[in-house]
């Protein structure tokens, strides 16, 4: 305890002596007994004893028992002092009596004097008369005459019962408890019970009160209502002895969102006995109410009160305990939701009903209302409350050093100490003005609290800057909305500018394609909002805001969905199989594995059933292949490929089924159900169980059963959750195969799985050791893929020995299968036909799934051309210079087409693959397309050969999309689950950016005219980087997981969000520039705050300015000629650069609160605060002024050079 004990001289004791003499008889008449008072510092510590007298700019004059002369502590030292002073004979409590309620959360009891249009009087227990405006107050509260605090404080709670001894302890004035247990007494009969406390607590809030309760405490006892707190949770339940048994019911239940994320609340709970009415408030704000309904003579007879920690050994404390009770029927109404919107008063009847007033008189036996339909006067005793009318009413924020509460209840002030002498306090008040009130009758006076508050302001910052550093913006914006007010300064609207800039505001949200869903959507018009779409069924829409300008088809209506049950892991890709293998015609049957095995461990028995096995007893069937039948030179028995495997079993095929191409079978469950009945067992026709093989038809290749019957393994392994099937294999792969993983691949779904599973897509997998009676294996004789899997010759044999030694050495009916290539997976929403809008010539381009090229006028039906192209148009690009257009078609091709006539001016064909995407450079001279088949290709549209072609084998990651950067000088690469690339486009040179593994991004594109580029992750996350390192300096969580897409408007202001859910979202997309660099050639730049975001850490050598100016100074204290130093307007911050560093300080304590910005490219030689404070300003020794704004309508102004110098110079 840091204290300064001083020991008076013999005149102060003498005055001190005579003094003491002068109160102690003052005190005799009126019986004052002063019991042990506890004095407690700001460092934890206390003291007990009696305070003598305290002076807010001096210090505390304290009696210890064990010090033969008063101590005295400086004033600033402590924490609080909790009186016991008790006067004998004391006032009754008053009839009529009025509960005042302030703008600042104060309240104190009085009687009415009197009450007019423009203030309120009354008198207070202390016999004091205090006046207040009808602006300062919230409410006017009329209490019962019956009205009486039976509990206050820990003084009157000695007498509790507890059910164990750890259960609750009096602690400076407050309960508190660490151990489950309760604790309790039997109140007087009354009807109604207030019950008000703050709560606090540490890990968890699990607390209850049981109301009406046939226990005193000692034990929960086994009647009451039962009122229960569970973190954000507040339940009410009703237990009941009937017919001798407890009966148990839940009377309500909800979640409190003030409750989340805290560790203190203020809480008042209302019982009636009469009514059995329960009515709970959380920080002034009504939460709950709720009503027993049981029959009206069925009220509680009981008058136990409880309460009870239910959280073990949780930490929890309960401060300003007060229950007080009344009799009759007078009892909260409930609240009013347009009470506070009021612009006139608002009166609330005993009898429940309430109505705004105009406005109210004192009279002497009541209040004169003045409303619509006339004046009236209301008696004392039919009055329940007044409120008045304000914006902000129920403020809480600590604008005051001091707070003291009032015994019984009486109220609560926050105020100025002047001082305190004698048995008087004396202090000034915000509203009530200079007061006297008598120290017997305070319990508890909190002093220092605007420097504990300041404290808490400035860790509550740290707090949002840490939440902003980890882009939760929502959560920082939060906490800095629940800070103190009267604190807020510079830094304070620099945090909310920046979390501002993280947050999206909704102009738009609505669903063009109902019931069918969306493929693409574009913002074509940044001003007038005007958005072009593509629906599932083949049909575009034109939209301005909610309304349809034009609509139409451009599509086959199956052509455009994805598949029945497609997932994400299904991407299309083309792969290649470079050489020939064979596959079995079936499964391997229970006959086969036996005589290969000698045993069979098929769950269902039968000679032709497949074998039901599971991946290691496969790959034991295997390994005993190649020793019983030893394969061909280069070839060897084993599993098939993923992509073998289902490059067999298309054999062709598109569709999500064998004998299926995409644009020809609906995606209807009727016709996928019935097509695959041709081909395959599933859960609607092999009546549950397992069938024998080849009893349905074949593909192409003769493999019967790839579809259903029993799954099939595969060689491939993946990892548990199939992560990374999202990623594999690669766009262009040949003869892929993965064998990390703990689990293995199956394909083609089986007898118990639906249709969607037996597709060719569909990614099954699971652990190798599992079988489950619907699992099987089809061998392979194929190529040796691994070193580890060959036990055979390297030298190869002819393709006709080869075969001929199949033939001969097989004992299982195999089938050739020819080396190709083929697109695994399934297409998704990007990977079909498209439609685009040019406004400017107001016509509508499309592509069909059979090839046709169509352009039309907006509104039109009539075509002006169409055209028929090898393949269907999947990219559809406009060039605005030449009136020409380039089209990607799923074949591969990109064609130039005249926009005007429809012919042919060139053709590429660099591609083995549907094309992805097709962007055009600046000056739409040259473009880049890249396909599904992995490559990237530049062109100038002028010459006949590319400029440059990237294999898939050249970098790291699969391209969807590319974009050219504002000056074509870079390409932006991204696609679903991948690395973010950046290429060179001069020379085709690829770097990874950002790397999957920092988290997954879905699609990437540049901010207009900037060299930043966002990233729109999973669950609807979008992030911002910058393109020279690919560093995240800002994150905006839209709050929409299901988001698939995203565009932003030319102007980068607006950011249109398509879901997989078939909605749009457009929204205003915040500037993310929030620093003006004012170069030395005149130049003004804006730059995202790189500092702020990338540095997890604000390290400051010193935390405390005094010490860090002695280092660089010498002295303690800023100079007022110290140009390396600036002070704020409101003289409360002061900003420094002595180290180079712009470091940002409270001069109100010396404590450190951010370094701005630290080794730039040249060290900080000036710092300044703009004449208005809203501003930071820092000069660097290379000329560069940098502006540190607060609020985007300053953006304008900075972008002025020379306002900036004004700025600077001190002009403005």
């Amino acid at each position: 305890m840091k204290s300064n004990l001083i020991f008076f001289r013999k005149t102060s004791l003498f005055t001190l002596s005579c003094l003491t003499f002068l109160c102690i008889q003052i005190f005799a008449q009126n019986n004052l007994t002063i019991g042990p008072e506890t004095l407690s510092f700001n460092d934890g510590s206390s003291l007990i004893g009696q305070l003598r007298e305290a002076e807010k700019e001096g210090n505390i004059v304290w009696h210890h028992k064990d010090s033969k002369n008063p101590l005295s502590f400086g004033y600033k030292a402590v924490e609080s002092v909790l009186f016991n002073r008790i006067v004998a004979i004391d006032k009754q409590e008053t009839a009529g009596q009025l509960r005042v309620k302030f703008v600042n959360n104060d309240f104190l009891r009085g009687t009415l004097i009197s009450l007019d249009r423009e203030e309120l009087v009354f008198k207070t227990k202390f016999d004091q008369t205090l006046r207040s405006k009808l602006s300062d107050l919230v409410s006017i509260e009329f209490l019962p005459a019956s009205y009486k605090v039976f509990f206050d404080s820990s003084h009157e709670f000695k007498d509790w019962k507890k059910s164990n001894s750890k259960a609750w302890t009096h602690e400076k004035g407050s309960l508190i408890s660490v151990f489950s247990g309760s604790t309790g007494t039997i109140l007087p009969e009354v009807d109604a019970i207030e019950v008000s406390f703050e709560a606090e607590w540490q890990r968890s809030f699990y607390l209850a009160l049981r109301f009406f309760s046939d226990s005193d405490g000692g034990s929960y006892g086994s009647e009451g209502y039962h009122l229960s707190f569970s973190n954000n949770r507040i339940n009410l339940q009703s237990n009941k002895k009937l017919k001798g048994r407890t009966v148990r019911e839940t009377l309500g239940s909800v979640m409190v969102d003030q409750l989340v994320g805290v560790k203190k609340a203020n809480f008042k709970i209302s019982a009636h006995r009469l009514s059995k009415e329960f009515i709970v408030f959380v920080n002034g704000n009504e939460v709950a109410r709720w009503k027993d309904s049981t029959a009206e003579d069925l009220q509680p007879k009981n008058r136990g009160i409880l309460l009870i920690n239910q959280g073990g050994n949780s930490f929890l404390r309960l401060e300003e305990l007060t229950i007080a009770g009344w009799s009759g029927e007078s009892f909260a109404i409930p609240s009013n939701s347009n009470e506070k919107d009021l612009e006139t008063q608002f009166i609330s009847f005993k009898n429940g009903d309430s109505t705004p007033i105009r406005s109210s008189l004192s009279t002497k036996d009541g209040i004169l209302i003045e409303t619509k339909r006339g004046t009236f006067e209301v008696p004392f005793a039919n009055l329940r409350s007044l409120t008045f009318p304000g914006d902000d009413k129920n403020k809480t924020q600590i604008n005051s050093d001091e707070e003291i509460s009032l015994k019984s209840s009486q109220g609560k002030l926050s105020f100025e100490l002047e001082s305190i002498k004698g048995e008087i306090l004396q202090g000034s008040h915000p509203i009530l003005g200079k007061f006297k009130i008598p120290v017997y009758e305070i319990k508890r006076l909190q002093c220092n609290l605007l420097q504990k508050s300041y404290k808490e302001y400035l860790e509550k910052l740290k707090l949002a800057e840490k939440e902003l550093k980890s882009q939760n913006s929502a959560k920082a914006i939060s906490i800095l909305e629940n800070t103190n007010s009267y604190f807020r300064s510079w830094y304070w609207h620099r945090l909310k500018f920046l979390a501002r800039n993280s947050e999206t505001k909704e102009i738009l949200w609505f669903n063009p394609h109902p019931g069918i869903g969306i493929t693409r959507a574009s913002l074509i018009e940044s001003e007038d909002d005007i958005i072009f779409t593509n629906g599932k069924d083949g049909s575009y829409a034109l939209w301005d805001g909610h309304a349809r300008l034009a609509d139409g088809n451009f599509t086959g209506k199956n052509s455009t969905s994805e598949e029945l049950g497609r997932l994400k892991n299904e991407k299309w890709k083309k792969i290649f199989i470079s050489k020939d293998f064979w596959l079995g015609k079936t499964e391997i049957t229970q006959e086969q594995f036996e005589k290969i095995m000698g045993n069979n461990p098929s769950k269902t028995k039968g000679p032709n059933l497949p074998a039901q096995v599971n991946w290691t007893q496969a790959k034991e069937f295997c390994k005993l292949m190649n020793k019983k039948f030893t394969p061909p030179s280069g070839l060897i028995w084993r599993l098939p490929t993923e992509a073998e495997w289902e490059y067999s079993a298309k054999a062709g095929s598109t569709g999500p089924f064998y004998d299926t191409n995409y644009s020809e079978i609906p995606n209807n469950e009727k016709v996928y159900e019935q097509h695959l009945n041709k081909f395959g067992w599933y859960n609607k026709n092999s009546e549950g169980q397992v069938q024998p093989v080849a009893q349905k038809s074949p593909n192409s290749w003769g493999l019967f059963d790839m579809h259903g019957n029993v799954w099939e393994w595969c060689m491939d392994s993946t990892i548990v959750n199939k992560g990374n099937l999202l990623t594999f294999p690669r766009f262009g792969a040949t003869n892929p195969v993965n064998l990390d993983g703990e689990w293995k691949l199956l394909k083609g779904g089986s007898f118990s799985t639906d249709y969607t599973r037996c597709r060719f897509g569909y990614r099954g997998a699971n652990a190798p050791s599992i079988s489950n009676g619907d699992r099987g294996l089809r061998i392979c004789l194929g190529p040796i893929l691994k070193e580890r899997d060959s036990n055979a010759s390297k030298k190869q044999a002819s393709s006709t020995d080869i075969e001929k030694l199949v033939e001969k050495l097989s004992p299982i009916s195999l089938q050739k299968i020819p080396q190709g290539s083929f697109m695994m997976g399934s297409r998704s929403l990007s990977n079909f036909s498209e439609a685009i809008c040019h406004l400017n010539d107001k016509t509508i381009i499309s592509g069909n799934d059979l090839g046709k090229i169509t352009v039309q006028k907006i509104g039109s039906d009539k075509a002006d051309w169409e055209r028929l192209l090898n393949g269907s148009a999947l990219e559809i690009s406009h060039l605005l210079t030449k009136k020409h257009l380039l089209i990607g078609t799923d074949q591969g091709n990109v064609y130039l087409l005249d926009k005007v006539t429809g012919k042919t001016i060139a053709s590429y064909r660099d591609h083995k693959a549907p094309i992805s995407c097709i962007t055009l450079d600046k000056n739409e001279e040259n473009f880049v397309s890249c396909g599904l088949d992995g490559k990237i290709v530049f062109r100038d549209l002028e010459k006949k050969d590319p400029n440059w072609i990237i294999e898939p084998t050249d970098y790291e990651c699969d391209v969807e999309y590319l974009e050219f950067s504002y000056d074509s000088k870079k390409l932006l690469g991204s696609g679903g689950h991948s690395n973010v690339i950046l290429i060179d486009s001069a020379s085709g040179a690829s770097n990874t950016i950002f790397p999957r593994e920092k988290g997954i991004v879905l699609k990437a594109k540049w901010l207009p005219e900037k060299n930043y580029f966002c990233m729109l992750n999973t669950n609807g996350i979008l992030s911002f980087a910058d393109a020279e390192a690919g560093a995240i300096y800002k994150i905006i969580r839209t709050k929409l997981p299901s988001t698939v897409d995203f565009d932003l408007s030319k102007n980068g202001k607006k950011l249109l969000l398509t879901t997989g859910k078939g909605s749009c979202s457009l929204r205003e997309l915040p500037d993310d520039s929030s620093i003006f660099v004012n170069r030395p050639d005149g130049i003004i730049e804006k730059t995202p705050d790189f500092y702020f975001a990338l540095s997890q850490k604000n390290p400051a050598k010193y935390n405390e300015l005094q010490v860090f100016l002695k280092q660089y100074t010498g002295k303690e204290k800023i100079s007022p000629t110290d140009s390396l130093a600036a002070l704020s307007p409101a003289r409360n911050l002061i900003l420094t650069v002595h180290d180079g560093a712009l470091r940002l300080w409270s001069n109100q304590n010396g404590n450190f609160i951010v370094t701005l910005a630290d080794r730039l490219a040249s060290p900080f030689k000036e710092c300044k605060f703009s004449s208005d404070g809203k501003s930071i300003l820092g000069k660097l020794s290379s000329g560069h002024i940098l502006a540190y704004p607060t609020d985007e309508a300053q953006f304008p102004h900075f972008q002025n050079p020379d306002y900036l110098e004004k700025k600077w110079s001190g002009d403005l």
